[in-house]
């Protein structure tokens, strides 16, 4: 796994990795969970109360998750997580594009 970003969270830390993965990890470095987003992560964020977390990609997208939350259908992972929405950063667009 090579990694770009991660964040610590109480329990476990979470890592992205160049394949577009992020990963959350206990203290022993067994996997909990993944979930596939598509690009090299660029960076993330997680809220204070640990139920948020804002995954940036070098494909220009930032991503906002809910922890624990339930799966989506359509997406490659193995964690109670869901994605609310995209935000997509296009060098020619005049502003974000919501997805």
């Amino acid at each position: 796994m090579r990694i770009y970003s991660g964040v610590a969270a109480s329990t476990y830390y979470i890592l992205g990795d160049a394949y577009g993965y992020i990963r959350a990890i206990d203290n022993d470095g067994k996997t909990l969970w993944r979930h596939h987003l598509g690009s090299s992560i660029s960076g993330m964020a997680i809220s204070n109360d640990e139920q948020t977390l804002w995954v940036g990609s070098h494909s220009g997208m930032l991503h906002k998750l809910h922890l624990g939350e339930g799966q989506d259908s359509h997406t490659i992972r193995n964690g109670n997580h869901s994605e609310e929405f995209r935000i997509i950063f296009w060098k020619t667009e005049s502003k974000p594009l919501f997805w």
